[in-house]
């Protein structure tokens, strides 16, 4: 072969080789262009609808200001403000109704005339007292119930018609006896005034059947 020969021969395969270089750079695909599917694949697995994600899953969004102030801790309704005060508490100035009810009792006796309890009398005066609130029937019809003129001047002075006298029965008399209970008031069922003498109008003290001191 001539030297002419061989020079062509070199060129026409440096050219061929040169020609199939080029087609294989072109049909290799880049690495760009192969790593784009995948990460496209990646962002949308898994990319189901809100809350399908666990908490700290990637992709999962980053907590807001809103998202703060709904987990703080809710307020314990048990929880009272310190200056409330007890609704059990009483104002120190009140008083007891009771006190008011004993305030309005009118004092007993008169100058001269101390007061007695209820309790102090005689038994045989209780039925007596019962008797006056009836209106009767007396033990002694024509001496109880009757007008007492007060001649002793020992009770405060009034109309001859304020006071009626009552006998209370003495154990162990067979008659009236020195003890009675006078009654002032021109209500003969509802006096004024009670009063009793155990010595027969020489000393006389005021009562109130309705008050008794016990105990």
């Amino acid at each position: 072969m001539s030297r002419t020969a061989r020079t062509v021969g070199a060129l026409v395969a440096a050219t061929a080789l040169l020609l199939s270089g080029c087609v294989d750079v072109d049909s290799t695909p880049s690495s760009e262009t192969q790593t784009e599917p995948a990460s496209a694949e990646r962002s949308t697995e898994g990319s189901g609808g809100p809350g399908d994600l666990l908490p700290g899953a990637e992709g999962t969004s980053q907590p807001t200001a809103d998202d703060a102030i709904d987990d703080r801790p809710a307020a314990d309704p048990t929880d009272t403000d310190p200056t409330d005060t007890d609704p059990t508490d009483t104002d120190p100035t009140d008083t007891d109704p009771t006190d008011d009810d004993q305030s309005e009792q009118p004092e007993l006796g008169a100058p001269g005339i101390p007061a007695c309890d209820l309790l102090d009398l005689p038994a045989t005066a209780l039925p007596v007292i019962e008797d006056i609130e009836a209106g009767g029937p007396y033990d002694y019809p024509r001496n109880d119930g009757v007008h007492f003129q007060n001649r002793e001047g020992i009770l405060p002075d009034e109309d001859r018609d304020f006071y009626r006298e009552f006998t209370v029965e003495t154990p162990g008399l067979d008659h009236r006896g020195p003890r009675r209970i006078v009654t002032g008031g021109f209500e003969e069922t509802d006096p004024e005034h009670w009063y009793f003498t155990e010595d027969h109008y020489e000393s006389f003290c005021e009562f109130d059947p309705d008050r008794a001191e016990v105990g």
